[in-house]
């Protein structure tokens, strides 16, 4: 190992427990600008675990590509598929927060028909060309890693990246309901909120096309998550299968799918 990589990597580890941002930032420049695969692979792992993408999703995705580059180089398959798991959820995620609403505010007024302005127009298209690109990457990067995991018999490795697939299943609901949200609402506030304990907003709000695509992400989701749990659980690892069921208790409270939310998290218990 490069000695000098590694005294940056200890002394990063060693003021990241005082909150400083400079650890990060030297953790991301030895992840993508370091000579040592395994230091960059290390450093990788730690920002993966330890920031939210929406901090630096641009560099994030970076480093999901460095690690699975490094991996690859090491011959570290579980790393390998774990670091794929994550850039497709880190995609679809960066989808649904930034590109999406991103593009639909270029055609949110009501009344909407047509783009005003030729630049509306390019850069809606600039945006859907993205997020397509983003997606078919996602599918792809997430066939791989499973496709790793089954190759391998290795089943916590499995489970995590089942993780990420609910993840990604339970985004891609919620960017199905921002897409397909009508721009004027003519149902009272309180009335909505009343609705949504039942889902019942689903049949108020959306057409029928969408409302019969809305709980296949959800299922999806759901079984992701109770597969994920029981490979975890089989692998011997009780508090990453509690993790699992606690996080898919937290995606269909969101979904508004109230008694399942609590019956997985009872699970996780």
């Amino acid at each position: 190992m490069d000695e000098s990589e590694i005294g940056r990597f200890r002394e990063a580890e060693r003021i990241w427990q005082s909150g400083s941002a400079v650890a990060a930032q030297i953790h991301f420049d030895l992840s993508l600008n370091g000579q040592d695969p395994r230091i960059r692979l290390a450093s990788a792992e730690v920002l993966i675990d330890r920031l939210k993408l929406p901090r630096a999703p641009e560099q994030l995705l970076e480093v999901c590509a460095v690690g699975i580059q490094c991996a690859r180089q090491l011959a570290d398959s579980r790393d390998e598929a774990l670091f794929m798991a994550k850039r497709a959820e880190y995609l679809v995620t960066w989808n649904g927060l930034t590109l999406l609403p991103a593009r639909k505010r270029l055609r949110m007024a009501p009344g909407w028909f047509a783009f005003s302005l030729e630049r509306d127009e390019k850069r809606y298209a600039e945006l859907t060309k993205q997020i397509e690109a983003n997606e078919r990457e996602a599918d792809d990067l997430t066939a791989a890693a499973l496709t790793i995991c089954d190759t391998v018999a290795d089943r916590s490795t499995k489970g995590r990246v089942l993780m990420s697939v609910g993840t990604i299943a339970f985004q891609r609901y919620l960017d199905l309901k921002l897409e397909a949200l009508p721009s004027r609402i003519r149902v009272p506030g309180w009335l909505l909120a009343r609705l949504r304990e039942h889902c019942f907003d689903e049949y108020v709000l959306y057409d029928s096309h969408t409302r019969r695509k809305m709980p296949s992400f959800v299922e999806e989701d759901e079984s992701s998550f109770i597969e994920a749990a029981q490979l975890c659980r089989d692998a011997g690892e009780d508090e990453t299968a509690a993790y699992a069921f606690y996080n898919l208790a937290n995606t269909l409270r969101s979904a508004y799918r109230f008694s399942r939310a609590l019956r997985h998290l009872n699970q996780a218990r």
